[in-house]
């Protein structure tokens, strides 16, 4: 028996690390929050709150290997910064035993010792993922003065473990967000991860960034859940306009994406993907200017779920309220419940909602079908 969402097999599970980070990135929703003050910062950082302990996790893969599939089902630790968890490293330990697909979204500015990159080593996860967005001042300027050099250093050194050790599973990664910030710059990033020997590169687009797309979204979700609260605040914490970009902007990053595109049919020593891969440059123009529009399709809905520290599990995507509470209910019993089958039929009859649009899991077979 396979792990679904309603007959739809699980591929992703994002499981929050923890709800702290070290940083204050500008594209980032909990950089957002806390200035708005619907967060606290790291100066509220506790070692007992706000980061997924040992025994939840050791609750969720004891759930996962019930499932045929669990060895298919990528969990993808992210945060916050997945290494403020004090307990970060007992759990990669232990999703090893069970040879997991690990993959860990870090701005790597927190491992800054030789046993924690032997830790790494050691736990074999399947992926590390990096910030870098092109130059090192459009780094600096989005990520905080300093972090360009201290992330390059912490994958140099990584990879220089890697060899060491001969760890071939670990994937070294590097992965930009396109943004107003790096329209300039975001391509110079293919060089420089060549140069620091990674095994692959994603090019992301910013996703919502657009006050009419939060505004929309908070009055949508009113009016078909109810309610608007928990999970779907984050929204709020990226109305930092860096996803609208100006007609000379657009046509720069349309340029870039196609050149990259045309050219990644030559050895650059790794693949590149894009996230989401739209297909036509007039979806990126929409993508990047400002507006709000209903997609037609996305599987990512259903393929996908997320759980916070606490053990709230929600559908891949955060229109939804928490579908269930896996310390309170099995997984399989939360994912085809009566609030599962309630989110289902209300996107079946309704369709899908404004904010998906903009959404870095979007599907790239989307359509797009009304403007608002």
């Amino acid at each position: 028996m396979k792990l679904s969402f309603l007959n739809n097999p699980i591929e992703t599970i994002f499981i929050e690390a923890t709800k702290y980070c070290n940083l204050k990135c500008k594209i980032c929703h909990l950089a957002g929050l806390q200035k708005k003050g619907l967060l606290p910062g790291i100066s509220s950082f506790s070692k007992k709150e706000g980061h997924l302990s040992y025994r939840l996790f050791e609750k969720i893969i004891n759930d996962l290997l019930k499932f045929e599939n669990y060895k298919n089902i990528r969990i993808n630790l992210s945060g916050g910064e997945p290494f403020l968890n004090p307990q970060i490293f007992k759990i990669l330990r232990h999703s090893q035993e069970y040879g997991l697909k690990i993959i860990i979204f870090t701005n790597g500015t927190c491992l800054k010792n030789e046993k924690d990159f032997q830790k790494i080593i050691k736990a074999s996860p399947y992926m590390l993922i990096f910030p870098i967005d092109g130059s090192s001042s459009a780094h600096d300027t989005i990520r905080g003065n300093g972090n360009f050099k201290r992330v390059v250093n912490t994958i140099l050194h990584l990879g220089k473990m890697k060899k060491n050790f001969k760890s071939e599973n670990l994937k070294i990664t590097v992965n930009v967000v396109i943004n107003k910030l790096n329209v300039e710059s975001f391509d110079k990033a293919i060089p420089l991860a060549q140069k620091l020997g990674c095994d692959m590169l994603f090019f992301t687009l910013v996703q919502w960034s657009d006050s009419l797309i939060i505004d929309t979204f908070i009055k949508e979700s009113r009016e078909r859940f109810g309610a608007y609260k928990g999970r779907a605040r984050i929204i709020e914490g990226i109305d930092h306009k860096l996803g609208i970009l100006n007609s000379r902007e657009i046509e720069k990053v349309i340029t870039k994406i196609n050149l990259i595109k045309r050219r990644v049919q030559q050895d650059f020593g790794f693949p590149i993907f894009f996230v989401p891969d739209l297909m036509h440059s007039n979806e990126i123009k929409a993508w990047f200017s400002r507006g709000c529009y209903k997609i037609d399709y996305c599987s990512n809905a259903f393929s996908q779920i997320r759980m916070d520290y606490n053990g709230n599990v929600y559908p891949g995507c955060v229109i939804s309220s928490a579908l269930g509470n896996i310390n309170k209910e099995p997984l399989e019993k939360i994912l085809n419940g009566e609030k599962a089958k309630k989110f289902f039929n209300e996107i079946k009859t309704r369709g899908f909602f404004y904010i998906c649009q903009r959404c870095c899991r979007r599907s790239p077979q989307s359509l797009i079908l009304k403007n608002l």
